[in-house]
C-alpha cells in the first residue's frame, strides 16, 4: 500500500491520482512561493517547470512574466488535465502551455528558456545526469536551472544538506557552472534549492559533446 502511494506522487493516475493533485496544490503553496521568489523570475523570462503536477506554481510564475511565457510538462495525463484546468485563463491568453512529456525528451527547441525549474520531481528521474543534460539543451546560454526539493523522509536539516550535496554533484556532472545550494527552514522539514547556470560553450547534440 505504501509503495502504491509513493508511486502515485511520482506518476499520479486514476481517482487516487486526482486526489494527490488536490493535496499537492493545497499543501505546497508556501514552498512554491519561496521557489518563485528564489529564482528571481523577470517580467520577460521564458520559464519551464518540469513535473508541473496540478499546475499551481505555473500561476505564480505567470504573474511575474508579463512579457514572457511559461510552460509546464508532466508525464502524468491526470496532472496535465488538472494543470490545464487550473491555468485555463493563462492558456487561453497564450501565456501558459501545459504538455504531457518526459524530462528525458523535452518537446522544445535548443536555447529556448531563460529559467527551468522542478519541484520535488527529480528523485523520480530515471537517469538524473542524462536528464539534466537534456534540460541544459533547452536553456539559453547563461540560463539557470533550479531544483527545489523538500525531502519529507529526512528527519533533520543535516540530512537535507546531504541530499542537497548529492543533487549538487549531479548538476555539476551534467556540466552546469556557478552551482550552489540553499537550504530554507520550513515545516515539516527544510526545503533545498540546488541551482546551476548553462555555460556559454555548452555542447549541442550531434557535435560530439556529452549529450
Amino acid at each position: 500500500m505504501n509503495q502504491h502511494i509513493v508511486s502515485q506522487f511520482g506518476n499520479p493516475r486514476g481517482p487516487f491520482g486526482r486526489l494527490v493533485g488536490v493535496v499537492m496544490a493545497l499543501k505546497n503553496r508556501s514552498r512554491s512561493t519561496w521557489a518563485v521568489e528564489e529564482m528571481q523570475v523577470n517580467h520577460c523570462d521564458a520559464v519551464l517547470e518540469i513535473g508541473t503536477g496540478p499546475g499551481a506554481t505555473l500561476n505564480l510564475v505567470a504573474a511575474r512574466t508579463s512579457e514572457g511565457f511559461v510552460a509546464g510538462i508532466d508525464h502524468s495525463a491526470t496532472m496535465v488535465r488538472q494543470a490545464r484546468k487550473r491555468n485555463r485563463k493563462g492558456i487561453a491568453a497564450g501565456k501558459i502551455t501545459v504538455t504531457q512529456a518526459s524530462v528525458s525528451a523535452l518537446p522544445f527547441p535548443d536555447n529556448h528558456f531563460d529559467k527551468v525549474f522542478t519541484i520535488n520531481s527529480m528523485m523520480f528521474w530515471p537517469d538524473p545526469v542524462a536528464c539534466l543534460q537534456e534540460v541544459q539543451r533547452v536553456l539559453k546560454p547563461r540560463g539557470t536551472f533550479s531544483v527545489f526539493f523538500q525531502p519529507h523522509g529526512a528527519k533533520t536539516t543535516s540530512r537535507v544538506h546531504e541530499i542537497g550535496e548529492k543533487t549538487l554533484a549531479d548538476v555539476r556532472a551534467a556540466g552546469f557552472e556557478e552551482t550552489g545550494l540553499v537550504v530554507q527552514e520550513m515545516k515539516p522539514v527544510a526545503c533545498l534549492r540546488v541551482a546551476g547556470v548553462k555555460p556559454w560553450s555548452a555542447p549541442t547534440p550531434g557535435t560530439g559533446g556529452t549529450r
